[in-house]
């Protein structure tokens, strides 16, 4: 467990600026750098620099066997790059489940990062990310075209937050009446970032149980 007084949101690392796509570009997020790193932590990964590919490099596709199964291959020198993502993949996902990773923004359309839209038919998930939503099938994740709708942008966020409730040890500190009554109410709140603030608000809690809350409460309210 790691005591965060911020959401911790992995992303891929080019939607921060980093300079680690395949033709040694980045694909930076306004959203995602200019909004939400101002109210969560970021974890940039990129999948196909830490399997140990060079930048710049060669491009890379998800190609389907006869039964369904997937490989990542070079479409250059055809190497099968899908054993270096299953060891990145063990290693990894731990990490990321260390850290109390509270959510994800992926690369639409990235043969390693892509959410349902890597551009087979029917679209599908990049590699990698198909082992994060393996992994943590409860954590929320979107790409960043999603992040360019205002509102969603906003759902992801608060979904992050009550992911972020549901890890920090704040949940396992409180006394046992608003832990149970945020347990509870927590899913119901989903969609509703001002449900979600009058919940909190209302936890009868004594003075040596609200400093972590009202700092999470502060980056959870509106900004101006």
């Amino acid at each position: 467990m790691v005591l965060r007084l911020k959401p911790l949101v992995a992303t891929s690392a080019c939607l921060v600026g980093e300079l680690v796509r395949f033709d040694g570009g980045h694909r930076r997020s306004d959203p995602l750098t200019q909004h939400l790193n101002q109210r969560c932590d970021l974890l940039p990964y990129c999948p196909e620099v830490e399997m140990g590919m060079p930048v710049p490099r060669e491009t890379i596709r998800i190609e389907l066997a006869d039964d369904g199964t997937p490989s990542l291959l070079g479409n250059r020198s055809e190497t099968d790059f899908t054993p270096a993502l299953h060891l990145l993949v063990a290693t990894k996902l731990e990490a990321f489940a260390t850290a109390d990773v509270a959510g994800f923004v992926v690369k639409a359309r990235s043969p390693s990062c892509a959410l349902g839209s890597y551009p087979l038919e029917p679209a599908i998930d990049g590699l990698f990310t198909a082992a994060i939503r393996n992994r943590f099938p409860h954590l929320p994740m979107v790409d960043e075209t999603a992040l360019a709708s205002k509102e969603q942008l906003l759902d992801f966020e608060s979904e992050v937050f009550i992911a972020h409730f549901r890890a920090q040890a704040l949940l396992d500190t409180l006394p046992d009446a608003p832990r149970a009554r945020l347990k509870q109410a927590l899913p119901d709140c989903m969609a509703s970032r001002q449900a979600l603030l009058d919940l909190l608000h209302s936890l009868p809690l004594d003075p040596e149980n609200r400093p972590l809350l009202d700092s999470l409460l502060h980056r959870l309210e509106p900004q101006s």
